[in-house]
């Protein structure tokens, strides 16, 4: 309807101005005329001419104007039938539009939120990447844990067997400590007596700090050192019989010459005030001990020739075992007293020391060199082995002879004098250690 009105509207219009031009053709054909009459004259067919020609186009347009009424009249009915359509239409496009701006406004706001969305999700993707990077790495060190964990599992099962183990180890072992600890308090109280009995052990080895042990001891060893002496099959003490005289030279050359002097083994002994276990190496050894080891220090040989000339002793003899102690050591040795004669007579026998009232035992060795040059060397016996004297005398290799160190005379068989007074055995006896060792 609405589009048949706009084209009838249009012919009008069309119509309108083909008259308008048609009437300013006219105008300017009669001014023309006017101004050019002398044109128009000549022109006028021509003009008549046109004015049919125009007045057939004007039939003719006449006719289109007709047409296009009918047609115009056709186009308003069909514009009014539209325009009953149109109203609906129009509210469904009203309804239409009004939704559309709805649903733009939900896109715009979808829109917003979709930004939004992709910005968190941006967002998100990073930190799912890190997370990502992050579980690997969570990966790797649960596996490196995981086999840290069965590792020490093992470990752990294995410590627990080898607890289990000693659990019940333990548990035997505290059986076994208790029946130990009631053995220990037996053993204590033996250890306790046994300690009493050390000191009398530690007495023999001189290592007793009891002087009243001190004491008995010393009786006790020279009662055992006559006792050792007679028990040795080797020694026939009818060997060593005589008078005191005759018998010291005997049992002086006895020990010189078949033994020899050593220092004493290292024994062990109990501290009697640490309670702990020494070693030392000056003990006491019983004749028969030293015969054994054909050898011994000062305290030894002199303890030998003691418990001889005691085991052969007559009535009226005393025999002591005396020491000589300073700030150089110690020196034992042997006096014999003989009053049989109603005269003391004393005798100090060192057979460590080769001293015998002043006199002393050598083996006079003589060696000739290449150029036939003679000399004779004097050996103490002391410092010569057993076997290596009796090889020296069995082979002629040595003599034996008797030196006086007071006046320095030599002799086969010595001219054996006594002393009168303790007093001056023993100080010459002191003066003979002084020339060789200094001042004790």
């Amino acid at each position: 309807m609405y589009m048949g009105e706009e084209m009838a509207g249009r012919v009008v219009i069309v119509i309108v101005v083909a008259l308008i031009v048609l009437n300013a053709v006219t105008s300017y054909l009669f001014f023309a005329e006017h101004q050019r009459s002398e044109m128009l004259v000549s022109e006028h067919r021509s003009l008549e001419e046109e004015y049919e020609r125009l007045g057939a186009q004007y039939s003719e347009l006449e006719r289109k104007h007709a047409e296009l009424q009918e047609e115009y009249s056709r186009l308003q009915s069909e514009l009014q039938r539209l325009l009953s359509t149109y109203g609906p239409l129009h509210s469904n496009y009203t309804e239409l539009k009004a939704s559309y701006e709805g649903l733009l406004n939900e896109l715009t706001v979808l829109k917003s939120g979709y930004e939004d969305l992709l910005a968190e999700y941006t967002a998100l993707k990073s930190s799912y990447e890190a997370l990502v990077k992050e579980r690997d790495a969570l990966r790797a060190e649960y596996e490196a844990l995981l086999k840290d964990y069965n590792t020490l599992r093992d470990r752990y099962n294995a410590l627990v067997e080898e607890y289990n183990a000693l659990k019940r180890l333990y548990e035997a072992l505290l059986g076994e400590y208790h029946v130990l600890k009631e053995q220990y308090e037996v053993l204590r109280l033996e250890y306790e007596h046994l300690f009493e009995r050390v000191k009398h052990v530690n007495a023999w080895k001189g290592a007793t700090l009891d002087p009243l042990l001190v004491k008995g001891l010393f009786a006790e060893l020279l009662s055992l050192a006559v006792e050792s002496v007679e028990s040795i099959s080797d020694i026939d003490l009818h060997w060593f019989e005589g008078t005191l005289h005759e018998r010291v030279l005997k049992v002086f050359n006895f020990t010189v010459n078949n033994l020899y002097y050593c220092h004493n083994p290292y024994v062990r002994y109990i501290d009697e005030v640490m309670r702990t276990v020494k070693a030392r190496n000056e003990v006491f050894m019983l004749p028969n001990e030293t015969w054994r080891v054909t050898c011994g220090d000062c305290d030894d040989l002199s303890l030998f020739a003691y418990a001889i000339l005691k085991a052969t002793g007559r009535p009226g003899e005393r025999f002591y075992i005396i020491l000589m102690y300073g700030s150089g050591g110690g020196l034992y040795s042997l006096v014999a007293v003989d009053t049989s004669e109603g005269v003391k007579k004393y005798y100090v026998v060192d057979p460590a020391g080769n001293f015998l009232n002043g006199v002393g035992v050598f083996y006079k060795v003589t060696m000739t060199n290449k150029d036939g040059y003679t000399r004779d060397y004097g050996l103490s016996p002391v410092d010569i082995s057993s076997e290596l004297k009796r090889n020296l005398v069995e082979l002629g290799l040595a003599e034996v002879v008797f030196y006086e160190y007071r006046t320095g005379a030599k002799s086969t068989t010595p001219l054996l004098r006594y002393y009168v007074s303790a007093f001056e055995a023993l100080d010459e006896w002191y003066r003979y250690w002084e020339a060789r060792v200094g001042r004790l």
